[in-house]
């Protein structure tokens, strides 16, 4: 589900081998169901509030990170997105980059 979301590549590809980097952009109450990507994911909140469950899903607290906060989600694990307001993330990573969603047979648990 692409609705509520728009992205503007800053550099690179996702297809193509190299770095990749480009701005996400959020609108408010939108969200992101279980899912996970092949390569680290290096975020930085530009604006806004992004919260985020990672790891296993069961277990795993709610992490809440304001502008100006980076953080990264390891390549194969599990997250859930939400934002509250609009938001605007800087994203960085190795391309080529797979995203895996969540199935109702999918473990939401990380080796």
């Amino acid at each position: 589900n692409t609705s509520g979301f728009t992205t503007k590549i800053i550099s690179g590809s996702s297809s193509v081998a190299g770095p990749y980097k480009y701005l996400f952009t959020a609108q408010a109450g939108s969200s992101i169901s279980a899912h996970l990507h092949s390569a680290d994911m290096h975020i930085k909140v530009v604006s806004g509030r992004k919260f985020i469950i990672i790891g296993d899903l069961d277990e795993s607290k709610v992490q809440r990170f304001e502008a100006g906060t980076s953080f990264v989600i390891p390549r194969d694990t599990w997250h859930v997105e939400w934002w509250e307001e609009e938001t605007v993330e800087e994203i960085e990573m190795l391309a080529p980059v797979q995203t895996q969603r969540a199935t109702p047979a999918t473990p939401r648990k990380t080796n």
